[in-house]
């Protein structure tokens, strides 16, 4: 049930106008996946441990996401917050 409620989060917010970022938009957009893979998943697998990285926040906003749900972004919710307060 919480993915589909996920997913119809990510549609209501694009319908507002918050074009939002869920994790099947990753393999959509390289560039991010990339930078998701250089800077978290990678190092993570390579350290055999789960490592938050420090995930390019700016890219996504100038590839023009306003929202995010889903995985990996909800582990940074409070980096996010900070960033982009409003």
């Amino acid at each position: 049930a919480s993915v589909v409620f996920q997913y119809s989060l990510t549609l209501a917010l694009d319908e507002l106008g918050f074009p939002c970022l869920h994790t099947q938009h990753l393999y959509e957009s390289p560039e991010i996946f990339d930078m998701w893979a250089r800077e978290v998943f990678t190092p993570s697998l390579e350290a055999n441990e789960p490592l938050m990285g420090r995930p390019d926040f700016d890219l996504m906003a100038a590839k023009g996401w306003r929202a995010t749900t889903d995985l990996p972004m909800a582990l940074y919710y409070e980096q996010v917050l900070e960033r982009y307060p409003e």
